[in-house]
């Protein structure tokens, strides 16, 4: 009955507000536009040769990618290719992998270049393409059902996934051979397995050898993987989908490694430890280098970085890893210099982040970047001037451009904004494309020179927001020293006290506080309809330190949510137009988690809540990412109850809504169901609305514009 009473209530709400008011048409053309971010340049691809820089970027008002050429010395701009490729005709596995990656565009999603700068590989629903950047031909080949086409490093042959299996296609003969033989729907050859498409950030399972001799490539066995399927509600004649899933403290895919020499075809197997190390973490097989394979014990405190004699398949350790609670991943580590003779890693093992330098034989030769130099990530290396090109980030927040000799010595920062900085570096770093994030919603991209001079800019089409953004950022909040922002009404009065709307997601991998207004529209859209919204960065999150992110280790319930507390008190005594008897709080995914967990343990801060997607019980979340926080389930069984939305679902007395697609492949939206028919005995003030056919990820325009509104009617019903 209530089910029935929420949809016939969406029917009422939508069929009253057909005319939209000019806020509700924002939210619209912000789902259209993907957040204003359509248009945005992105996937830059320098030619080797320094002269010109590939990119994708849709035209204004569309969502469909096209490939673009700038060149550098004219600045001249020009388009390659358009595709008509649409998401609706790529096949299951495609589609997986682009939810994995967050790629909601049509048209171009991906691009490859060939080593000679000759050729572009391309796919077209499924179809492989190839473009000839001399002639300005479109070569639409024979080949289909195509995944992850990646040029041999000689460009003269291209490899990829097709059923399973690993394909090679010959560029001069326009000839297609198979490479493996054994792949099926539970055994697949060149893919990598869920959790290290979704977890692990690594979205390739195939790397070619640095002579194009030779193929190495992940072998996924999931046939005692837990199987998950999802229905059509809509249409019950379909059969549903079905996907390999594995729960916390469940059976993971079996993975391998093995390597295939292209002119026998021969496959030999890459031996280690499986029984220890369960994880592949990532493949590296560059210039002059190795093949080396990072591996990972499957509680994440111990991996292990092994040197590959592709010849045998025996492996040797070069360096290993331990923490006490777990071990981030680098996916750009290790990084081997050209030479061979050394290369780069990144660790935490003195409580932050330390750049290290290592010779061939895993001997550690220098550190170049100390732990208290606030150590973000690796841009990439420039080999002509010995330098390595990083980004620092200030009290996980503001980031720098700089450069570290290969001998060690001084930082020397780049010029430009403390703001959210992306650097794609050319060879050699002759040129840098730098991307900021700014006060408006369109994202800055500039052409510079490796010593900062600013050359050019390639051009954001995107579409701006008719809507002003009101941020303030406060840093150093609390005794924990917080960092937060708030946004302010658009005709904020200072004599008037608000109602306050926590726009949280408080785990880890993720800041909810940013560095640019443009990251909060939809919190800016709240505003305006008379509240503040708040958001703040507790322990968990990232960029703080090792200890700050491990503080969550073992209860996800816990400091996490503490932090939002105490924050949001520390929040309400600096600023008295805070109104701390009318908080609501909304989130998705683990934020999702965490608006729900707000309003059921702390109802004496939390008067109203949304949560989207959101996990309810862990055991029912992937291995990788839950066992890393929590541990095993059969070790932390208190952990995990204490972490269950379920523990707590009987004394909900707050009006919670939950909103979770049918068809999400990441949350299932199975976790939803448990919640609310655990609601139902509570007595309590819960809706629930499903977005049917919708994945982890909402952008029908239709879905969006209406949810707001219901979220919106929400809290301006339960905080008055």
């Amino acid at each position: 009955m209530q089910i029935s009473l929420i949809l016939s209530a969406i029917m009422t709400f939508s069929s009253t507000h057909s005319a939209s008011s000019p806020l509700d048409i924002l939210m619209r053309r912000y789902a259209e536009t993907r957040g204003f971010t359509s248009g945005t340049p992105q996937s830059f691809r320098f030619t080797s040769d320094g002269k010109a820089v590939l990119f994708l970027r849709s035209p204004k008002n569309e969502l469909a990618q096209r490939l673009y050429e700038l060149d550098i010395a004219t600045h001249h701009e020009r388009e390659l290719v358009t595709i008509s490729k649409n998401n609706a005709e790529l096949s299951v596995t495609e589609k997986a992998r682009l939810e994995r990656q967050r790629i909601s565009v049509s048209g171009l999603t991906s691009f490859q270049l060939s080593a000679d700068n000759n050729w572009v590989s391309l796919v077209d629903g499924g179809q492989l393409c190839l473009f000839h950047r001399g002639k300005r031909t479109l070569d639409r080949t024979p080949v289909h059902d195509v995944i992850d086409p990646v040029f041999s490093p000689d460009s003269q042959a291209i490899a990829y996934v097709r059923n399973h299996d690993l394909y090679l296609y010959q560029l001069a003969t326009r000839h297609e051979e198979r490479l493996t033989t054994t792949g099926n729907e539970n055994n697949t050859n060149g893919l990598a397995e869920f959790v290290a498409q979704e977890e692990m950030n690594r979205i390739h399972g195939f790397w070619w050898s640095p002579d194009s001799q030779a193929i190495a490539f992940e072998q996924s066995d999931t046939t005692h993987v837990e199987q998950f399927h999802i229905a059509d509600p809509t249409h019950p004649e379909k059969p549903p989908l079905r996907f390999p899933y594995p729960r916390a403290g469940k059976t993971n895919a079996v993975t391998r490694i093995a390597v295939v020499r292209l002119r026998d075809k021969k496959t030999q197997s890459v031996i280690w430890d499986f029984s220890r190390y369960e994880y592949i973490a990532n493949v590296t097989w560059e210039k002059n280098s190795p093949l080396c394979v990072l591996v990972q014990t499957r509680d994440q405190k111990d991996e292990a970085l092994l040197r590959v004699d592709e010849k045998t398949g025996q492996t040797r350790l070069l360096l290993s890893e331990h923490d006490d609670k777990w071990i981030n991943l680098y996916p750009e580590m290790p990084k081997w210099l050209e030479t061979g003779s050394q290369f780069l890693w990144l660790t935490e093992r003195d409580g932050a982040l330390v750049l290290e330098l290592y010779d061939s034989n895993g001997h550690l030769l220098r550190n170049l970047v100390d732990h208290h130099q606030s150590l973000r990530s690796v841009v990439g290396v420039d080999e002509l001037h010995r330098q390595v090109w990083i980004l620092t980030n200030e009290n996980g927040l503001y980031d720098q451009l700089a450069t570290i000799s290969l001998e060690g010595g001084q930082l020397i920062s780049k010029p430009g904004p403390a703001a959210g900085r992306e650097v794609s570096l050319s060879k050699n770093a002759q040129y840098y494309i730098e991307q900021t994030r700014t006060q408006t919603a369109l994202t800055q991209t500039f052409l510079f020179t490796r010593e900062g001079r600013k050359v050019g800019e390639i051009v954001n089409t995107g579409e701006l927001p008719a809507l002003q953004v009101h941020a303030q950022w406060v840093h150093h909040l609390g005794a924990q020293q917080f960092n937060a922002v708030v946004i302010r009404p658009q005709h904020f009065s200072s004599t008037q006290k608000y109602p306050v709307l926590m726009s949280v997601y408080g785990g880890p991998n993720h800041n909810q506080v940013l560095p640019s207004a443009s990251s909060y529209l939809r919190e800016q859209w709240f505003a305006d309809h008379g509240f503040i919204v708040v958001a703040i960065d507790g322990r968990g999150t990232p960029l703080r330190g090792r200890e700050w992110e491990r503080a969550i280790a073992g209860n996800f319930a816990e400091v996490t949510l503490q932090d939002q507390v105490d924050g949001l008190a520390a929040l309400g005594e600096k600023f008295v137009e805070l109104d701390l008897q009318r908080v609501g709080i909304f989130g998705w995914s683990f934020g999702g988690y965490m608006a729900a967990l707000a309003v059921l343990k702390r109802p004496d801060v939390y008067h109203a809540a949304v949560a989207g997607a959101p996990v309810v019980d862990w055991h029912d979340y992937d291995t990788y990412y839950t066992e890393r926080y929590l541990g095993a389930p059969q070790q932390n069984l208190e952990g995990y109850q204490f972490s269950n939305l379920l523990t707590y679902a009987e004394s909900l007395t707050r009006p919670l809504m939950v909103v979770h697609g049918s068809a999400d492949d990441n949350v299932y939206f199975f976790h939803s169901l448990k919640l609310t028919r655990a609601l139902l005995k509570s007595d309590g003030p819960f809706s629930f609305v499903p977005l049917v056919e919708r994945t982890h990820h909402v952008w029908d325009a239709d879905d969006v514009q209406n949810l707001y509104r219901l979220m919106l009617k929400h809290f301006q019903t339960a905080l008055k």
